[in-house]
C-alpha cells in the first residue's frame, strides 16, 4: 500500500507535550515513525473516539539513536504522539496513513 497522508506529530521536540493531533477518519492503517536523538524520552501513542478523552495505544521508552515503527489498524477519530517525559533528547514523530480502499484514494 502507498501512504496517502503524512503528518508530523512532533517535530524536533525537546519538551513534554501533546504535539499535533491528526484526524484518523477514512484511514484504515496508521504507521508511526518515532526517532530520538540525544538523551531519553517516553512517547505515548494515543487515540480518541470523542475528541475529548485520549486512550493509550502504546508507550515507547526511547534512548539516543532509537528509531521505532509502530503500525495500528482500525478507524480512529484522532491520533497523537504525546511526549510524557524527556531528558536531553530531541524527538520527531511522523504518521503515515493509508486509505481503507486504495482505489478510492486521492492525493
Amino acid at each position: 500500500m502507498i501512504p496517502i497522508k503524512l503528518t508530523t506529530l512532533q517535530n524536533a521536540a525537546t519538551s513534554t507535550g501533546n504535539g499535533t493531533a491528526a484526524t484518523g477518519d477514512a484511514h484504515f492503517a496508521h504507521r508511526f515513525r518515532v526517532r530520538c536523538t540525544g538523551g531519553t524520552a517516553t512517547v505515548v501513542l494515543e487515540s480518541t473516539d470523542d475528541n475529548t478523552t485520549y486512550d493509550e495505544l502504546e508507550s515507547l521508552s526511547m534512548t539516543d539513536g532509537s528509531n521505532e515503527i509502530r503500525e495500528l489498524t482500525g478507524p480512529h477519530v484522532e491520533l497523537r504522539a504525546r511526549i510524557s517525559a524527556i531528558s536531553g533528547a530531541t524527538v520527531t514523530v511522523k504518521l503515515e496513513q493509508y486509505y481503507s480502499n486504495p482505489a478510492g484514494a486521492t492525493l
